[in-house]
């Protein structure tokens, strides 16, 4: 089966590293750091490089969008600030004024957390604010071949949540039969 043209699989399933409690890193070499290659043994260790949230999520996105069959599902889960959608500039209230990063610094920011009571907010909320799913297309990533299918939130503690995230392969272009 060709799978460039076709696709191979019927769904993806998957929750990506966030990158929160242990920063993501990849195979890579970093161009600003000199070459130091490490053997133990006769093992050779490959040198790893940050894996940002948006590369990860481009990454995740040109996969599915190469394996999926047409029609495929791509399911994934995708960590967002609560802060975001109920309109909380975090920075000001929780960090000094130091303006948001990743999700890491959200999470563990370097001076330590203050506790900002309008993000106490229970799993079971009703807070039309959070509930309202087209708000949850500006933290989704996108390709070109695949639609958001659906969304849903789940609140975590601290102001967190995430996103269980279904997205469809579009069909793709076929080319005139002779």
């Amino acid at each position: 089966r060709d799978v460039a043209s076709k696709g191979w699989f019927d769904c993806i399933v998957t929750d990506p590293p966030y990158g929160v409690r242990a920063a993501s890193k990849k195979q890579g070499r970093d161009p600003a750091k000199a070459v130091n290659i490490v053997d133990i043994h006769g093992a050779y260790i490959p040198p790893k490089v940050s894996y940002g949230e948006d590369e990860l999520a481009s990454d995740l996105m040109s996969l599915a969008s190469e394996y999926l069959v047409d029609g495929g599902r791509l399911v994934f889960l995708q960590p967002v600030d609560l802060a975001d959608f109920l309109g909380i500039d975090r920075a000001a209230s929780e960090r000094d004024g130091v303006v948001k990063g990743s999700l890491r610094e959200t999470v563990y920011p370097e001076k330590g957390r203050k506790k900002d009571p309008r993000l106490c907010i229970s799993e079971t909320t009703r807070d039309p604010l959070l509930l309202d799913e087209t708000k949850y297309a500006d933290y989704i990533p996108c390709h070109q071949d695949l639609r958001l299918a659906g969304a849903s939130l789940q609140i975590l503690s601290g102001g967190l949540g995430r996103l269980l995230v279904t997205m469809e392969r579009l069909p793709r272009l076929r080319p005139p039969q002779p």
